[in-house]
């Protein structure tokens, strides 16, 4: 079933904002070419690697967005993305090289994380922006 965007997951930062759906789209992209079965190999790779580099640009703008604003939970909030890529990465290389394959569990960590993200550590961001006085379009 597509992960579909829950409009209470929105922060607030509309670049943020329209990132994670973005990120939802490539998301179910992958879940879809993985669905199809493995004749989609080269369909499930090519997504794979679409959402491994705009995890890398997402978390990129996050990030600049966290330190620009002097979030005091930059650091850790950085570590959670660095653990996730590194993971993703680790998945990517798998696949890539034929060692494994998508497998659904690994598709449902994806979507817990990024949901699980986004529902928490995300909107601590918008809170802090927003007793800054510094929330709205970034």
């Amino acid at each position: 079933m597509p992960l579909q965007w829950n409009p209470a997951w929105d922060i607030g930062i509309d670049i943020i904002d329209s990132q994670h759906r973005r990120w939802l789209e490539i998301f179910n992209a992958l879940e879809r070419s993985f669905l199809q079965g493995e004749s989609m190999y080269d369909m499930q790779l090519s997504t794979f690697k679409e959402m491994l580099d705009y995890t890398h640009l997402h978390f990129d703008a996050e990030e600049k967005l966290m330190a620009d604003s002097g979030y005091p939970a930059f650091s850790s909030h950085r570590r959670l993305h660095k653990d996730f890529d590194t993971l993703i990465y680790r998945h990517f290389r798998s696949h890539e090289s034929g060692e494994a394959m998508l497998t659904s569990e690994m598709l449902q960590m994806m979507r817990n994380w990024l949901i699980a993200h986004i529902q928490s550590e995300d909107q601590k961001i918008a809170a802090f922006l927003a007793s800054e006085g510094k929330a709205g379009s970034q």
